[in-house]
């Protein structure tokens, strides 16, 4: 029986559609959500990251300004007049002696490189230097001056000239050049090895002037086992090699480290001792001569005779001849034998 809809259920029925309908079409026509880039909360972020690089870019301006500004008074004043303060404000090191040559190269070498830096001139960078000097090397300086005439003015390349003369002598660098080519690892550790091996080769620059050769040095002076394992590591640069030999120097540090700690927990297995077989000379027979042959021969009969007596009788005595005849025969056959020994 089929359900008749009402004019009032249909009329709900049409209103409920058709307000289903207008919300479908206001959903499709309605905008898109915002993106999240458009947040008023990002869009404040975004706006203080500007402003802090726009900040950063003029701080960084300024100061490159500030930097040629400094660069070119510097150059400006240069020749002009330096004061003793102006350089003690590049930290310059004292000067009493060295106990490596190259030390005191290196120490020239830093102290003209400050004197550049403050714009001296050739009499400032004399006077400043030797104002650094004490000790042994004052009194080098003072020797020097005194053998010269009083209006002997030095130039500062003299005073290099001088300077390398008396504190890194062409016989003491020729000295640490042969100390080089002789240098050995040894049982030395691997950063030891290194230390002497960057010290000594500047005393020999033609013979570690590119890497191949630096490289080649330094593994022909290393201790065989570990040169050894290392050419086994295909290496481009030196220090690849150094890095190479001090892990395995670690390694091989380890595994020592480990077999002593194992010796001392594990018992140590003794071998068991066997005895040691006699194996002096023994002849399988003595030879005998005179009476000990007669009485070696004497015992053989007498034990032939007796074991063919006893057979004797046996054969008699079991063969069902027992009587006088057969025991007289066995007896007879023994004294026989008695009177033939």
């Amino acid at each position: 029986m089929a359900l008749v809809e009402t004019e009032e259920a249909r009329r709900e029925r049409e209103a409920r559609e058709k307000e289903e309908a207008d919300a479908a079409a206001r959903a499709e026509n309605a905008p898109p959500p915002p993106h999240p880039m458009m947040h008023p909360d990002f869009q404040q972020y975004m706006r203080s990251m500007e402003e802090d690089r726009r900040r950063y870019q003029e701080s960084q301006s300024k100061n490159m300004q500030d930097f040629f500004t400094h660069v070119i008074n510097d150059r400006g004043n240069e020749g002009k007049g330096v004061t003793l303060s102006d350089f003690q404000n590049a930290r310059p090191l004292p000067f009493t002696s060295a106990p490596e040559p190259m030390d005191a190269e290196d120490w020239l070498m830093d102290t003209e490189r400050k004197l550049k830096t403050v714009g001296c001139n050739d009499e400032e960078k004399i006077r400043y230097t030797t104002y650094l000097l004490s000790g042994p090397a004052a009194s080098w300086w003072e020797n020097l001056v005194a053998v010269h005439p009083p209006d002997k003015v030095f130039t500062w390349e003299e005073f290099k000239k001088k300077f390398r003369e008396a504190h890194v002598p062409d016989s003491v660098v020729e000295l640490k050049k042969r100390e080089f080519d002789e240098l050995r690892q040894n049982t030395a550790p691997i950063m030891q090895y290194v230390r002497d091996f960057n010290r000594l080769s500047r005393y020999a620059p033609e013979d570690v002037d590119t890497e191949e050769k630096r490289k080649k040095r330094f593994m022909k002076g290393m201790n065989p086992y570990m040169k050894m394992q290392l050419r086994l590591a295909r290496t481009a640069e030196f220090q690849e090699l150094i890095d190479s030999a001090i892990t395995f120097e670690d390694d091989y540090r380890q595994v020592q480290e480990d077999r002593r700690k194992r010796a001392r927990i594990e018992p140590r297995k003794y071998p068991i001792s066997k005895p040691t077989p006699d194996r002096s000379f023994k002849p399988r027979y003595r030879p005998t001569t005179g009476n000990q042959y007669n009485r070696q021969s004497q015992n053989n009969n007498q034990q032939e005779g007796k074991a063919l007596w006893k057979a004797e009788l046996h054969i008699f005595g079991t063969s069902g001849r027992v009587g006088s005849n057969s025991l007289r025969y066995a007896k007879h056959s023994y004294s026989s034998w008695q009177s033939i020994i």
